[in-house]
């Protein structure tokens, strides 16, 4: 997982690590310049997407 880590910290791409629960565990410095939030704002809270918490079962179905 190290490796995964290091990689993404490197790359010009902006990434991002969700763990199981939803929580943001990673936020390299080209999401912090793509999407203008700092990873030390992101990392640690649940990772949302549309309103809805990233997790199994989060989204319902309209």
């Amino acid at each position: 997982m190290k490796q995964i880590s290091d990689m993404l910290e490197r790359t010009a791409d902006g990434a991002m690590l969700v763990n199981e629960d939803g929580t943001v565990t990673l936020w390299n410095k080209a999401a912090e310049r793509l999407l203008g939030f700092l990873a030390q704002d992101v990392i640690g809270r649940p990772f949302l997407l549309d309103g809805c918490e990233h997790r199994p079962g989060a989204r319902e179905e309209a």
